[in-house]
């Protein structure tokens, strides 16, 4: 009888160490890099959401090197089962330190959100490394929409020259881009995203949250009620409690200035 437990117990244990990788689920990051080099180094990255074109060494989480074709590969059970902002990067010279390349001529990193499950695969481009991409994440497919629709707002823009149209244009993106966000866009990380790229276009956030603070608050709650106390969230409360504090002020002082004796 204790034989047959024991037997049963270690059938259990063998049966539970297998499962448990499927559980907690594997993603894949791969690709090919064309170039003549051999053992390139590849980097996988987790970014702040306003860090799309700012690269240091603390955003590297892992590395890699190439093999004879190029080929490239990351994978395992270590990110986060939430969906997070990463990139994946390649110095064309690795003498000049960690550089950031996107014209026309070439290109040596794509940002892309992603998640512990899912799986991404880079296609061989000479030149425009990572610019081909295959990636089984939703909200990954919902930025790149947000993305198109922004470009063809800057194309838009791109031969105003006079100041005050510039800044008219600016504004114009940025209603816009919220009015997109509102209507179209569901996952918090995209939310922020959009707004990651209004507050880069120099729009008077200040003076806009005083006129619709909805737009930042719900932002703010969407993040909280899926990343709860991480790092997206309390990123974007910081910046926003800010402008909460100086409305906060604004109204107290005029409270104040409207009471008569």
């Amino acid at each position: 009888m204790q034989q047959r437990r024991i037997i049963k117990f270690l059938t259990f244990l063998i049966f539970a160490f297998l499962i448990v990788p499927t559980c907690y689920g594997q993603y894949s990051i791969s690709g090919h890099i064309e170039t003549e080099q051999k053992n390139k180094t590849v980097y996988l990255s987790l970014l702040k959401y306003d860090e799309q074109t700012l690269i240091t060494e603390n955003q590297i989480l892992f590395s890699t090197q190439t093999d004879s074709t190029g080929y490239f590969e990351f994978k395992g059970q270590l990110l986060s089962e939430k969906d997070k902002l990463y990139r994946i990067h390649s110095n064309f010279d690795d003498t000049k330190g960690l550089q950031l390349v996107s014209n026309s001529e070439k290109n040596n990193y794509h940002n892309f959100i992603f998640s512990n499950t899912d799986t991404v695969y880079f296609s061989k481009s000479e030149n425009h490394w990572f610019s081909q991409s295959q990636n089984t994440n939703n909200a990954n497919k919902e930025w790149n929409t947000l993305k198109q629709f922004e470009e063809k707002l800057v194309q838009g823009y791109s031969e105003v020259k006079n100041k005050e149209a510039q800044q008219q244009a600016i504004n114009d993106f940025s209603e816009k881009t919220k009015a997109y966000s509102n209507k179209n866009i569901s996952h918090p990380l995209v939310k922020l995203l959009a707004f990651s790229d209004i507050k880069r276009n120099n729009f008077d956030l200040k003076n806009d949250f005083e006129k619709n603070p909805d737009f930042y608050n719900n932002i703010l709650n969407s993040l909280k009620n899926y990343y709860s106390e991480t790092s997206y969230y309390l990123q974007f409360q910081d910046e926003i409690s800010k402008f909460q504090t100086l409305l906060f002020n604004k109204n107290i002082r005029s409270t104040k200035n409207s009471i008569t004796f």
